[in-house]
Parts: structure tokens; sequence; C-alpha cells
């Protein structure tokens, strides 16, 4: 008879609000520790997402409660090679990453991360957030959001946020941007055009049969997918009609 395995608490390893509200070593080093344990598999990824905070309040983090402050960059660095070693991790989906984002929506993670990496445009961290998308979306060769288009992407949405009165911009978290204001007609349309293949790409990210079809056929999804976007139908709705 096999010996039973001892189950592993997992309590020191689950990352809440009261976890990002200390300060900035504590923070980098309780995620830093989630990585060594999630690499060793001395935790196992799948068991532990749930009670990780890593979408939702760790952008609350980085930009600070009125959306308008900025952390230190080394916890963006850590935060998004957090995401990535999840996105690499067996039995990890895009679905069960984004339900810590807003909403728990697909969109709102791509936005968050994109965001995030505009405002700390370091090349490791577009190369963080290139990964991250390679591994959710089992696009192995990184066909489908390239280096560059991180990267531009990125500095792009930074760029079309509006400022107040003041001149102050704040920062969103969720693609409904309710604190956006004093946009006008060219902004609401130019920032639209931005976020629809944003929600668009959250959608593939959590669709669980766009990744089986990745891992079966790679080049033919993506040919698809491709021509979809030349055919600026790249959208949530040409998500749902291709992949159910």
């Amino acid at each position: 008879m096999a010996e039973s395995q001892f189950s592993i608490d997992t309590s020191k390893y689950e990352l809440n609000w009261s976890d990002w509200k200390s300060c900035d070593e504590d923070v980098i080093a309780k995620l830093n520790g989630l990585i060594k344990a999630l690499k060793s598999l001395e935790v196992d990824a799948v068991t532990i997402l749930p009670k990780l905070q890593i979408g939702y309040q760790a952008s609350i983090r980085i930009f600070g409660e009125n959306g308008q402050d900025l952390c230190k960059p080394k916890v963006v660095s850590t935060w998004l090679s957090l995401l990535l070693t999840l996105a690499s991790s067996k039995g990890v989906t895009g679905e069960s990453v984004a339900s810590s984002f807003a909403k728990g929506c697909g969109g709102c993670m791509v936005y968050t991360i994109l965001m995030v990496v505009g405002c700390f445009p370091s090349e490791d961290n577009v190369k963080l957030a290139f990964d991250f998308f390679r591994y959710i979306l089992a696009d192995v060769d990184g066909k489908i959001v390239e280096l560059d288009e991180v990267r531009k992407l990125s500095s792009l949405l930074v760029e079309s946020i509006p400022a107040d009165d003041e001149g102050i911009k704040v920062r969103a978290i969720c693609l409904a941007l309710h604190c956006y204001y004093n946009m006008s007609d060219t902004q609401e349309i130019n920032l639209k055009t931005l976020l629809n293949p944003i929600e668009g790409l959250g959608a593939l990210c959590t669709s669980k049969s766009f990744v089986e079809d990745m891992r079966s056929n790679p080049s033919s999804t993506i040919d698809i997918l491709k021509q979809s976007m030349m055919n600026k139908s790249f959208s949530e709705s040409f998500v749902r009609n291709q992949w159910r």
C-alpha cells in the first residue's frame, strides 16, 4: 500500500489585499517566494491560483488607489514574472488567471498588463508580457502578439489616457473606463479603436477552444486569426462565432 502524501499547507503562499498594502520590500519578497515555490513545484499552481489576488488588487497597488500614482519598478517586474510563471505552469488557463482581474474579464487582464508595461516600459517588462501571452495563448513562436506589438500597444495605450482639468492622468484598471472624463469625440473614437483589439485578445486568452485549436493546429488557427484582424473583424464577437 502506497504511503499517503502529506498535504502541503499553502496558506503562507496566499496573496491578498493586506499583502499588497505591505512595504515594497515585503511585496517583492512575497512575490519572489511564490515564484520560487511554483517553479520548484512546492505548491501547485492550479491549487493556489484561486487564493492569489494577482489582478485587480495588484493593479491598485501599482497605480495607486486614485489611479494617479506609480509603485517602484521592481514591484512591477516581479509581478509580471509571477504572471509568467503562472501562465507557464501546468493546468493554468487564461480564464483562471483572468478571474483575479476586474470583472474576471480577459479584456481587463490584457488591458491592465499592457497599461502596466506602458507605464514601466523597460525591455525586460515588454519581454515578460510577450512571454505571458505566448504561454497563455499556447502560441510557442509568439506570432499572435509579437514582441514589437506588445511594445507599441502598451505605449499607445498610455499615450491615449486623457488628462483632467489639472493635467493629471488617471489610469483605469477596467475596459469600462468609468474614470476617464473630459474626452473629446476624437479621443473617444481613437481610444475605442485601440481597445477593440485588446478586448478581442482578452476573449482569445480566456477561450478554452481557441487554445485547444492552437495546440492541435497552430498554423491554420493563426492564419484565420490574422485574416480576421486584416478584415477588422478581430473582436469578441468574432471569437464567439469562430471558437465556441
